[in-house]
């Protein structure tokens, strides 16, 4: 400790904190300077690139078609669904593959019943692992 009426010999001196402040009122505002000054050079050298996807005017093709009609459209759409559903037609003549009705196709799984297994009889279910027998900890 010292003694009263002294000062502190360890601190250190007050040019120093003076000297900093002083470098950085200095020095910061012409680094700022000195970076917009290069970088009005470089912006100025760097000529603009061309448009990557050059703008091409709209046409009126460009906009989506609305409906006139929308809930007739729905209507009209429900009904071919609803046609194709409850007839019967080719879906690949050369392959042989057809759409049935519905009821026409419910009255078969009546009639011939569901598919069965693939082949043979079902695995067996699979047993959980034994236990060991004893004590638990």
């Amino acid at each position: 400790m010292s003694e009263p009426g002294t000062h502190e010999t360890r601190d250190i001196p007050a040019r120093v904190p003076v000297f900093v402040i002083a470098f950085t009122a200095v020095f910061v505002p012409l680094g700022a300077l000195a970076m917009w000054l290069l970088m009005e050079t470089v912006w100025r050298a760097a000529p603009e690139p061309p448009p990557v996807f050059p703008e091409a005017p709209p046409s009126a093709s460009a906009a989506p078609p609305l409906q006139a009609s929308p809930s007739a459209d729905m209507a009209a759409f429900a009904g071919e669904q609803d046609q194709r559903l409850n007839s019967i037609g080719w879906v690949d003549r050369e392959a042989g593959v057809v759409h049935i009705s519905i009821e026409h196709a419910m009255d078969l799984t009546v009639e011939r019943g569901l598919p069965g297994p693939a082949s043979g009889p079902p695995p067996p279910p699979a047993r959980a692992p034994e236990r060991p027998q004893g004590p638990s900890p």
